[in-house]
């Protein structure tokens, strides 16, 4: 009898443990997810550049997100082969640029049940600068890629429950340019991006 007693104890006790234990997210997770359009002011080479694309999460307990985004360049950038009394090499003609980019994202919410709160996080990836000619958009360059670190921090609005809006800065941290028209320190600028949320978030 005290042999059995003794083997049931040590039983439960791994489970007693675990019931006892604290975790980061703690207690029943709850998972809910959202997506939508945003869009962005950046520089180039410190000269304005609109961003447009969009973004989509999985969200666990209304505060943690994991997700992804995607954007373009949607404004014109022209590049100027004559820039102050230097001349850039293999540059005879203005060129155009474009720029796609994209990657994984992580971010936290605090308190997201009130009207107003903070929220912030970082974007993980890379993307492609393309070039064109200005006056012959068929005649394309070679085009580089990139890797890209983007930590931001913002406010959001809670608009109803399927939807919020997101309002955010950061700066852009690049490295892998190699091309004769623009570097790493050209797209390594600061952005303030405005974001809209739909979705069923789960906030509890």
């Amino acid at each position: 009898m005290k042999k059995n007693i003794i083997l049931s104890l040590f039983t439960i006790l791994p489970f007693l443990g675990m019931a006892q234990s604290e975790t980061l997210l703690g207690g029943e997770l709850r998972f809910g997810g959202f997506g939508g359009p945003n869009v962005e002011l950046g520089f180039i080479d410190g000269q304005a550049a609109f961003y447009s694309g969009g973004s989509g999460a999985m969200i666990v307990n209304g505060k943690f997100i994991v997700g992804g985004f995607g954007q373009g360049l949607i404004s014109e950038h022209i590049i100027d082969p004559f820039e102050g009394s230097a001349i850039r090499p293999a540059v005879l003609s203005n060129r155009v640029s474009e720029i796609q980019q994209g990657g994984f994202w992580l971010g936290y919410i605090h308190k997201p049940t009130k009207l107003w709160h903070l929220h912030g996080g970082l974007q993980m990836g890379g993307g492609e600068v393309d070039f064109y000619d200005q006056w012959n958009d068929s005649y394309s360059f070679e085009g580089d890629g990139f890797l890209a670190l983007r930590p931001y921090i913002g406010v959001e609005l809670n608009i109803a429950k399927f939807m919020k809006i997101s309002a955010s800065g950061g700066y852009q941290f690049v490295t892998g340019l190699n091309n004769y028209y623009l570097n790493n320190s050209d797209l390594s600028q600061p952005f303030v991006n405005l974001g809209f949320k739909f979705g069923f978030f789960n906030e509890g």
